[in-house]
């Protein structure tokens, strides 16, 4: 703690201003003075014997040298201030770790780190040493962000070891800097007077240009849903690059008279333009604020964020985007004396509490500047200190949603990745990682490639992306027909009830018996393989008799909604050439540009009804066509989609296989026959002996009679969260499939609440591929709502 008991005489100490990185870090200070996000602090291994003495004395000397380790904070007549003290007392923690596993040891570092300072008494850096055995220790420093930097921690090591070994060896060593001596109020002067200049008024300007108009907002998919308002909760992954391809990194650098810093920031552009499928990308990056010399040696917090704003193009190859990319950083860093915090407040973005301002994810480089070979010390090799770096692997805490840190220490190049861990799992950063990983590797082997065909897969994840998941072939029955299905099931069921519309139900047998009546009928009138029949019906028990009836003829269902303009209708008609159309009665009158003939399913049902009720000896192919849908296509004009017999047995015999009896007991229809969706309604439970329940719409499920048997409900989510809204789900339904729309995670909670609901499926799937293509049980306790894997016999 500052205080009497640590600063001598402290009523001689004096108030200074703020830089303008201090003031906001104040600011967030005062929101959450507990926060530990803006703590600091690195690790040392020291592999050499110990003087504590002359270690507490180097540290006292190195105190006294820089005055804003001696500094406390509070606030003055209503502005933030700074007090430098006279004098601090080193505060050094030794504690003994001879017993302690890594990991413990570990575990016990990261309590220290974690614990937030108090800003207006405590010392602004703490000194940890863990000693495992005479000639083993680890240096833990940690520092608020408000005191310093990482550079300020590399000044303090260096320095460290410089005073330590004259300590030792009784010299008097002088830093040679140390005739300038200034101190951070000198950078807080000289910041001041800078922004007043016209120096200050052309850096505005600069900023203002290159972040003018709309800014967008970084979309990387999270694994949770965004708090409301910012956390600063996080972890670090740490991926390490092997030396093959750190070399073959450094010769990219050389032949392309670039860094690789902006080699790796470049590829770090190119992930996150894949990853969002976004052109207009920020992201912060952490200057040293040094670029006046004379602070090169002063302790404290100079690192100021930029944006670096750039467009990425897929047409590019990696070659020019990362020419593009260094004129970009070049730019930033001529410019980048303008503070952060004053930038926010003249652009006056729209503020977003959830997200922090101009950037979400930031990208670093951090560079070992100690431990070189100390100059005019000829005589101390036998007490000079053998210091390396002890990286921890999983640093706390997250001021971004992302921040990547390029770490090189000698010839050792590591990727820090730390996230915020209310946003991200663990493994979606360890696959970024990967890609991130897979990105660099082909640009090392050919920087000539286009930004769209870089790799981005591991090559465990193209396995199993191309072979493994799409491993569904399973055995199904190629050789049967949609109809023959149903027709196997009348066998097992024949009493069963099929079909249910309002008062009125068939057994399996009755259904069989109409289907194979319209069948002849149909025949008769020259309905055979392939032809296809219109059927523009109300829903009813009769239009799954037309159905039925149109496949046992070999005919395809072209259908058509009467809800439809006219205008699409006659289209439709025309389009498909149909010889035949079912109706009702009633329709004619909407049903008029057409050179059909037309069959009426009720007053034409005396002579359907002489019909021979046998199933039909007819010869069709599971290659032929089984239906037509027509979509709106991608121009607006109504496309027809042709579907097999084969493609629809496949699918259905997946249905049968992922959903049980319990399911199909009684499934809601609720779907037109011109979506796809029907056909999982209908002829999934009419192949394996479930019931069809007919609705109108499925908003009318928790009005008709047979309610109470609903046990699954096949919809869209829109459907379904109004049947929320009006509590509408009967306690029958087990398992709700949905499809069509985006699922959102909070309404598969909501269902869950819902204790009867046992299974929530979300399945994707263009009409082209029959239905569904991908399906995937949603659990309550999932964080991403994924379309899953595709289904059986799909590629």
């Amino acid at each position: 703690m500052i205080g009497s008991s640590v600063f001598d005489n402290p009523h001689s100490s004096a108030f200074y201003p703020l830089s303008y990185g201090q003031q906001a870090l104040w600011f967030l200070y005062q929101i959450d003075q507990e926060s530990v996000a803006y703590n600091i602090f690195t690790t040392v291994r020291i592999s050499s014997k110990l003087d504590i003495e002359a270690l507490r004395r180097a540290w006292n000397k190195i105190i006294e040298r820089h005055a804003i380790l001696r500094t406390t904070y509070t606030s003055y007549a209503g502005t933030p201030v700074q007090r430098i003290h006279e004098k601090q007392e080193v505060d050094i923690q030794i504690t003994d770790a001879s017993n302690w596993s890594e990991d413990y040891l570990r575990e016990q570092i990261f309590i220290e780190t974690d614990r937030p300072f108090n800003l207006e008494i405590d010392s602004v850096l703490r000194i940890n040493l863990f000693t495992q055995s005479v000639e083993e220790h680890i240096l833990l420093l940690t520092m608020h962000h408000i005191a310093g930097d990482l550079w300020s921690f590399d000044i303090l090591l260096n320095e460290f070891q410089n005073f330590y070994i004259g300590e030792i060896e009784k010299i008097d060593f002088q830093q040679e800097d140390s005739a300038e001596n200034l101190s951070y109020i000198e950078f807080v002067r000289w910041q001041s007077e800078l922004l007043s200049s016209s120096r200050g008024e052309e850096l505005r300007e600069y900023w203002q240009k290159q972040l003018a108009g709309e800014l967008s907002i970084l979309n990387l998919p999270t694994d949770k849903s965004r708090p409301p308002v910012q956390t600063y909760q996080g972890e670090t992954h740490i991926l390490k690059l092997d030396e093959q391809l750190i070399q073959k990194l450094r010769n990219l650098a050389i032949a392309s008279g670039t860094s690789l810093y902006k080699i790796t920031l470049a590829a770090f552009f190119v992930l996150l333009y894949r990853y969002s499928n976004q052109e207009d990308i920020l992201v912060g990056s952490p200057m040293l604020g040094r670029l006046d010399r004379k602070f090169k040696g002063v302790v404290g917090y100079f690192v100021n964020p930029v944006v670096l704003r750039t467009t990425v193009s897929g047409y590019l190859t990696f070659k020019d985007f990362l020419d593009q990319i260094s004129g970009t950083v070049k730019e930033a860093q001529k410019y980048q004396d303008y503070p952060f915090p004053l930038l926010v407040d003249k652009l006056q973005p729209q503020r977003d509490p959830s997200r922090s301002p101009l950037f979400q994810v930031s990208f670093t480089e951090q560079k070992q500047r100690w431990g070189e070979p100390l100059k005019n010390l000829s005589c101390c090799q036998d007490s000079g200190l053998q210091m390396e770096p002890y990286p921890l692997g999983h640093q706390r805490g997250a001021s971004f949603d992302l921040d990547v840190m390029i770490m090189e220490a000698g010839e050792v190049l590591q990727v820090g990745w730390q996230y915020n861990t209310d946003l991200f799992d663990l493994e979606t950063i360890a696959r970024m990682a990967e890609h991130f990983l897979t990105l660099l590797e082909a640009i090392a082997t050919n920087p000539e490639q286009r930004i769209s065909e870089l790799p981005l897969l591991t090559q465990t994840e193209r396995q199993q992306l191309l072979f493994e998941w799409n491993n569904t072939t399973t055995e199904y029955p190629q050789d049967k027909c949609i109809h023959q299905l149903f027709e196997e099931q009348v066998e097992r069921s024949p009493d069963a009830v099929a079909v249910v519309f309002e008062e009125e139900q068939l057994t399996y047998r009755e259904l069989n018996t109409r289907a194979n009546q319209l069948a002849h009928y149909l025949r008769s009138l020259g309905v055979g393989t392939e032809v296809l029949v219109g059927i523009c019906v109300e829903r009813s028990i009769e239009m799954i008799v037309g159905l039925l009836g149109v496949l046992k003829a070999g005919g395809a269902y072209v259908p058509l909604d009467i809800k439809y303009p006219q205008e699409r209708l006659a289209f439709m008609l025309s389009d498909a050439q149909v010889p035949v159309l079912l109706t009702h009665s009633r329709l004619l009158t909407q049903l008029t540009k057409h050179s059909a003939q037309v069959i009426c399913l009720d007053t034409d049902w005396d002579a359907i009804g002489k019909q021979s009720s046998e199933n039909l000896q007819t010869i069709v192919l599971p290659k032929y066509k089984a239906y037509v849908l027509y979509t709106s296509g991608s121009t607006g004009r109504p496309k027809a989609v042709i579907i097999e017999h084969r493609s629809t047995v496949a699918f259905l015999s997946w249905a049968t296989k992922v959903f049980t009896a319990k399911d199909f007991a009684g499934v809601l229809a609720a779907t037109s026959i011109c979506f796809d969706l029907s056909v999982f309604e209908l002829f999934a439970p009419l192949s394996c002996g479930g019931k069809v329940i007919l609705v109108e719409n499925a908003l009318a499920l928790p009005s008709f009679a047979a309610t109470e048997q609903v046990t699954l409900v096949n919809t869209v989510p829109s459907a379904i969260a109004q049947l929320l809204r009006i509590d509408g789900i009967p306690a029958s339904v087990r398992t709700i499939n949905l499809a069509g729309e985006p699922l959102a995670k909070k309404l598969v909670q909501q269902l869950y609440q819902n204790t009867n609901i046992q299974q929530v499926f979300n399945l994707y799937g263009p009409s082209e591929d029959t239905t569904y293509s991908t399906f995937s049980l949603i659990q309550p306790e999932d964080n991403i709502v994924s379309i899953g894997r595709p289904i059986a016999n799909r590629y």
